[in-house]
């Protein structure tokens, strides 16, 4: 009977999940189209690389902290505005709240996904690099969990996906482009939108990435109570429609 219990608890659990997979799965294929694009240019230069390699997980940190978060944060731009079946979430009793961290968790398990595969990747091309495991996993992780509270937030406060879009790619860019210049900041550390491989050993890495989690979780929870105004909701919808 625990048995029966459970298979049922966890299918009314995954079948929402299904469900958005679904609805978004070109979306979430462009994830890992991505990764095998960066995968393929990699390759050819396997035998130029001495063994045990750092040269290849920074290469690889080019597609983990700095292509997938942009990804997904243009990705969650478009995820409540830009939905097809917007209307008809809004007149069932599905709330709004669970429906869109849901798709939001979608989005970032799709990424971590894609995100492990290319470690095994890496780690089988460079022969098994000295280097941590577990930082490497965390340095994609914050910044596109960072990225896609960043896309979610702004599309809900700017009430157009477009402007969220445009967000995103000013902290994108920002972070690249002036990363040097924050390196040579020490109070600037915690804020770095990225660290990138030859900074893993720093000091203020491990806080630099609780900060990140702690900013994402507050965009995400205001996202919350914003997503919960439906009124607001169908008129950013209809404008961006019309």
């Amino acid at each position: 009977m625990g048995g029966i219990r459970f298979a049922r608890w966890f299918f009314r659990l995954i079948t929402p999940f299904r469900h958005h997979i679904r609805i978004y799965r070109p979306q979430l294929l462009l994830v890992f189209a991505l990764g095998v694009s960066v995968a393929v240019l990699l390759y050819p230069h396997r035998e130029s690389v001495t063994p045990y390699s750092i040269e290849y997980v920074h290469s690889g940190l080019v597609f983990g902290e700095v292509l997938l978060p942009a990804l997904v944060g243009w990705l969650a731009a478009s995820l409540v505005l830009r939905d097809s079946f917007l209307e008809v979430s809004l007149t069932t009793p599905y709330r709004q709240t669970r429906l869109v961290l849901e798709r939001l968790f979608v989005f970032l398990a799709t990424a971590t996904v894609a995100w492990l595969i290319f470690l095994i990747f890496i780690w089988w091309l460079a022969d098994r690099p000295k280097t941590s495991l577990v930082e490497l996993v965390l340095a994609s992780l914050s910044t596109t969990l960072l990225f896609g509270a960043i896309g979610l937030w702004s599309s809900l406060r700017l009430r157009t996906w477009i402007g969220a879009g445009v967000i995103v790619t000013l902290v994108w860019g920002s972070g690249l482009v002036f990363r040097q210049v924050w390196l040579s900041h020490p109070l600037s550390y915690p804020f770095l939108t990225y660290f990138l491989g030859d900074s893993l050993g720093h000091p203020f890495w491990w806080i630099n990435r609780f900060l990140l989690c702690g900013i994402s979780a507050i965009l995400i929870f205001d996202s919350c109570r914003l997503v919960n105004n439906e009124e607001v909701l169908l008129t950013a919808f209809l404008s961006e429609d019309s």
